[in-house]
């Protein structure tokens, strides 16, 4: 496991974040079972990058697909074909509306409004 941001067990990654997030980089090399700790209640996913991976013994996940995990337990598990990497993405929730348009993400549609508005007004900066 490459630790992009987050921590898992005692190895902290080096990207900064404002909230407890998780994003790390799992390869496997052989065949088996992976097992990664997640504290109960917050939210887990994660993108097959390469190769496959099965869930719950028989849905399988293939390179592009998504998956999202209960927020019930301590912990996500698959199992991964020979060769498979996976984005994990994992984190407290959020627990407030979203809204997303472009690069945008903001609470409303008139935060979305006003944040296009500042970038046409250049307070962005360069």
């Amino acid at each position: 496991v490459r630790i992009i941001a987050g921590q898992l067990g005692k190895k902290a990654g080096p990207a900064t974040t404002f909230s407890t997030v998780n994003l790390w980089d799992v390869q496997s090399p052989s065949c088996g079972t992976q097992t990664l700790p997640v504290p109960n209640g917050h939210t887990a996913a994660v993108l097959v990058l390469r190769g496959s991976i099965t869930i719950a013994r028989d849905q399988q996940a293939n390179p592009g697909d998504l998956v999202i995990f209960s927020q019930q337990g301590e912990s996500v598990e698959w199992q991964a074909a020979p060769g498979s990497r996976v984005l994990f993405l994992g984190g407290e929730p959020i627990d407030e509306p979203i809204v997303g348009r472009g690069p945008f993400v903001m609470n409303t549609m008139e935060e979305i409004q006003q944040a296009y508005a500042d970038h046409r007004a250049g307070k962005f900066g360069n």
